[in-house]
């Protein structure tokens, strides 16, 4: 009897040290168990190949109704032996060219729309207990790691990983038919950060050096960065703003005339950072 696991029927040439069951019976075994998902790419079930006594006898066990799969698994095994290649195996025969192309291409559109995104090779692995320690050349798709746990929750959900400090989303797992779902997801992520990172703005304040009427504040999202708009009623000081803590002196009096108040004067500034 032997125990292949990860439900390879037959040799696999991307995977030569991982066990399969046509092997295994070929070398004498009488009875071969395997997993109906992991390599095999199917619904998650048992398999047992071998000897046609054996399989009968089983078949009769009173455990083997405890035991037994439903119809709809049984169809689903079905369609994944009969019908077109899987998932897991267009994944793991997808060459590695077609994924730097795909990686290059996604990069470049995610750099035309303002991200720190660029393509790097990339080490995929089967997991999912086959070929452990085997290791796929592969390409991804570098991004900052700040954009993971965004990523992660968004719907649909994005899974990169992590490594040396950046977000890789490694497209030997992404069908190539989804390559616009997954930039869309990305570019929509880093647009809600940006909306969260402009409505966290600094108020800003004026230190009056007498009694004026008090600020307010208004943001502006067009141009190459965030706008903060501060508006004072003179006559006022110097105010100071952040994360860069710039400090900006102000008129202590302008003559133009104030839209929101009427015979009064107003300053109006535009700090970038």
């Amino acid at each position: 009897m032997a125990d292949i696991g990860s439900g390879l029927l037959a040799p696999e040439p991307v995977l030569p040290g991982e066990p399969d069951a046509a092997t295994a019976l070929a070398s004498g075994a009488a009875l071969v168990t395997a997993s109906g998902d992991k390599l095999l790419g199917g619904p998650q079930a048992g398999l047992l190949l071998g000897r046609a006594a054996l399989i009968t006898a089983l078949r009769r066990h009173p455990l083997a109704r405890a035991l037994r799969v439903d119809k709809l698994t049984l169809a689903a095994l079905e369609a994944t032996l009969r019908g077109p290649a899987t998932p897991t195996a267009t994944a793991l025969h997808e060459p590695v060219e077609r994924l730097r192309d795909r990686a290059g291409r996604l990069a470049a559109d995610l750099a035309r729309a303002g991200l720190d995104a660029r393509a790097t090779g990339s080490d995929a692995v089967v997991g999912g207990g086959g070929a452990p320690g085997v290791r796929l050349p592969s390409a991804a798709v570098s991004l900052p790691a700040t954009l993971a746990a965004s990523l992660r929750k968004n719907k649909p959900a994005v899974a990169g990983r992590v490594e040396d400090g950046r977000l890789l989303l490694d497209l030997r797992t992404v069908d190539p038919a989804d390559d616009a779902t997954l930039l869309a997801a990305v570019l929509a992520v880093t647009g809600d950060q940006a909306r969260r990172g402009r409505s966290r703005l600094p108020a800003g304040r004026c230190r009056p050096r007498r009694s004026s009427p008090p600020c307010w504040t208004s943001t502006n999202t067009s141009g190459p960065g965030p706008v903060l708009r501060i508006r004072c009623a003179a006559p006022f000081a110097t105010s100071t703003v952040s994360p860069r803590r710039t400090s900006i002196s102000w008129p202590s009096r302008v003559t133009a005339p104030s839209p929101r108040t009427t015979n009064q004067c107003s300053a109006r500034r535009e700090c970038r950072w």
